[in-house]
Order: structure tokens, then C-alpha cells, then sequence
């Protein structure tokens, strides 16, 4: 199929690089070739990352990882407009050297946490794409899990967790399909996911599977908790330490809500500690359960005196809470 622009579009037109159509259509983001676009259009005048952004309706970010990968593609070079004296004319100046970085085939010893400071660029990252089968299938089926194009910022940080966290492909997915199950697929929070697995060892498709049940089985409890306490906000540390302690011992929710109640109607207020010590005296006592904690109840009512006293010495420990 043969096209041909109109004759009307002739004489509207501006200049493309053609490196951009030669090497950066498949490497380049949606929002990097709309970025460049604006910018080329608009040559002529000193647009500001916020203008550029508000044209095009994406966020500033997103602006500066377009202009951060043009100018690593050697597209673009960018000049502070604003600290040059008005009216006066800049000389040329020559383009500056990119700093050196360290070879992609080379991790270095783990030091940093997360990939600011791994910059290959986008000449670099198509080599790696073009020479690895492995990296182009990790950078398609995150892609499909993302349901979109990577951006440059999401390529570097999939290989410096591959390179320098020596995650494997399979892990960095089964990684990046557990913080979009959590709503939380942004690079950073994804990294830092990244880092503390690569601490404590988990490095195989076996570990990280348990991983990734051990915290789902923890946010399910947690998300429990929050609706039995009637939470509006999620637990502070200190509070899901004392989550974390009731769901290794292996208190039921039920047995929870029930010292739940107990606090609430002894102090009129949510107390984590009150709650611990609820079920730790239940624990010693071995009560497992609601209906075990009733049944201890109301022998204690029955009014023998050792039923009396116990309750008495509960009642005492407890009010020092």
C-alpha cells in the first residue's frame, strides 16, 4: 500500500532527525516520540517541563525521562534557557562528552539500592535488546504484564536488577506481577521489593513463588484485622508488628475479634498492646477460641471462689493497660 502527503501538507512542515525513524521507533517510549515531536514543532521557542507536560497531558516526570532519553540518544542537548542574560547572543557550544559508564556486561559488587545511578544509554540498551534473547523476552513479558510500552526509566531498572541484584528473568516477573496485584507497579517501590529479596536470598522461581504467598497470605490477614477493628487507615509499624506476631502464632480472627471486643469494652478505645496481652493471657490459659474464651467466662461467673479470684487477678492485669 503506497501513500503520499497532500500538496496542502508540504508547506506545513518541520524536520525530523532521521536517526529517530532509523534506530529509536522500536526503542523509544509513545510519550518520548511525543515529546520530541512537541519539541521540534515548537523549535523556535523556550518551553519549560511543565509547559510541555500540560500540552501533552502527562506529568513532569514523564517529561523529563523523555528529554533524559533523547539527550542520552545524542537527539537533543539541552540548555538552561533561563540563566543565559536576555537579549544576549550564546556562542555555540560544543556538545559534552556523555560521563563514562560501566560496561552493562560487567555488574559491579551490590552497593547502591536502587538504579539511579545505572544510566546505559538508549545506543547502549538497544545492543543489550539486539544481542540478548533473554532481555528482549524479559522486556516483552513485562510489557504485557504492564500492558504497555517500558519507558527508558522501567529498561534500565529491569536490567540493573538483572545485572547487579542477579535476579533472573522469571523472578524479576514474578516480582513485577506482585506489586501490579497490589496496585503498586511504580519503578521505585518495585526496586525496593527488589533489594530485599536479593538480602535475604531469594533468588529462584521456588523462593520468590513462597515469597509472594508468604505476603500475600500476610496483606489478606492484615486486610482482615483492618475490618474487624474497624480501621480506616493502614496499621503503623508498631501495629503490624503486633499483626504479623498474632499471625505467626497462629491466632484465629475470630479469637482476634473476640479480645478486639474485650478491649473496646474494657477501655473504650482501640489498644494493639491491651489486645496482645488479651490474647496472650488467653494463650497461658489455653483458650483457642470464642467459644472456649465463653465457656471459660461463664464458669467464672458460676462464684467459687477460685473461679473469683482468677477473674479478680485477670481483671487487675488487666486494668494496667
Amino acid at each position: 500500500m503506497d501513500f503520499q502527503l497532500q500538496c496542502g501538507a508540504w508547506n506545513q512542515m518541520f524536520p525530523v532527525p532521521n536517526a529517530v525513524a532509523d534506530h529509536f521507533l522500536k526503542l523509544a517510549s509513545p510519550d518520548a516520540l511525543r515529546v520530541l515531536l512537541y519539541l521540534l514543532r515548537h523549535g523556535n521557542e523556550s518551553l519549560s517541563d511543565k509547559a510541555i507536560a500540560d500540552a501533552l497531558s502527562i506529568s513532569q516526570e514523564q517529561v523529563e525521562d523523555a528529554l533524559l532519553f533523547w539527550k542520552q540518544a545524542n537527539i537533543l542537548e539541552r540548555t538552561d534557557a533561563a540563566a543565559a542574560p536576555e537579549h544576549a547572543e550564546q556562542p555555540a557550544q560544543a556538545p559534552v562528552a556523555p560521563a563514562p559508564q560501566p560496561s552493562p556486561e560487567a555488574p559491579r559488587p551490590f552497593a547502591q539500592r536502587t538504579s539511579a545511578g545505572f544510566l546505559p544509554t538508549p545506543s547502549e540498551l538497544a545492543a543489550r535488546i539486539e544481542a540478548s534473547a533473554e532481555i528482549r523476552s524479559l522486556f516483552e513479558l513485562a510489557e504485557q504484564q504492564f500492558h504497555r510500552m517500558l519507558t527508558p526509566t522501567e529498561q534500565r531498572s529491569l536490567l540493573w536488577m538483572r545485572d547487579y541484584l542477579g535476579l533472573g528473568s522469571d523472578v524479576i516477573l514474578m516480582l513485577i506481577g506482585y506489586c501490579i496485584s497490589i496496585e503498586k507497579p511504580h519503578v521505585r517501590y518495585i526496586e525496593s521489593v527488589a533489594v530485599s529479596w536479593h538480602e535475604q536470598d531469594i533468588l529462584t522461581l521456588q523462593r520468590a513463588q513462597e515469597e509472594v504467598q508468604r505476603l500475600t497470605a500476610q496483606r489478606t490477614f492484615t486486610t482482615d484485622i483492618m475490618r474487624a477493628f474497624e480501621m480506616k487507615r493502614r496499621p503503623t509499624p508498631n501495629q503490624q508488628a503486633f499483626i504479623d506476631q498474632w499471625q505467626s502464632k497462629g491466632y484465629g480472627l475470630e479469637l482476634i475479634t473476640c479480645a478486639y471486643e474485650t478491649c473496646v469494652e474494657s477501655i473504650d478505645k482501640l489498644s494493639f498492646s491491651y489486645i496482645n496481652k488479651v490474647l496472650a493471657t488467653w494463650e497461658s490459659e489455653g483458650l483457642s477460641s470464642r467459644a472456649a474464651v465463653n465457656d471459660a467466662k461463664a464458669k467464672r461467673s458460676s462464684g467459687t471462689e477460685s473461679h473469683s479470684y482468677q477473674l479478680n487477678e485477670y481483671k487487675k492485669l488487666m486494668n494496667n493497660f
